[in-house]
């Protein structure tokens, strides 16, 4: 068994699903943590054992480049939605216009991760 088993499993489990509002919180919890587990594994006592060696590191930064990727249209669509709900507020344009420009800087920080990606690619051959 790897260890991406569970993560694999639950994402194919959700598939199947209707997607809901429960659902939808639930799976954003769950990045969170594993999120946090990232952070904790980067650490400087951990690292050694979790990027013991610059293709390691390559493959990390490859992966958060495919976060950033996928999140830049989340964070477009969820702001979309707002504007959908019909409420027209300054909460809401005010909620919209932050979503949208968190939006337009995880674009930025995606380019540069696949820059990184590149050259971290290239250290390791």
């Amino acid at each position: 068994m790897t260890i991406d088993s569970p993560v694999s499993a639950a994402v194919a489990a959700l598939r199947g699903q209707e997607i809901s509002a429960e659902a939808l919180r639930t799976v954003a919890d769950g990045v969170s943590a594993l999120i946090r587990y990232l952070n904790h594994a980067t650490q400087p006592w951990s690292a050694p054992a979790a990027l013991p060696a610059t293709a390691d590191t390559a493959r990390l930064i490859g992966a958060l480049h495919e976060i950033t990727h996928h999140l830049h249209l989340t964070l477009e669509q969820t702001g979309d939605r707002i504007a959908a709900t019909g409420h027209d507020s300054e909460e809401a344009r005010r909620a919209a216009g932050h979503l949208g420009s968190a939006h337009e800087a995880l674009r930025e920080v995606t380019r540069h991760l696949a820059q990184a990606h590149a050259a971290a690619a290239q250290l390791s051959g």
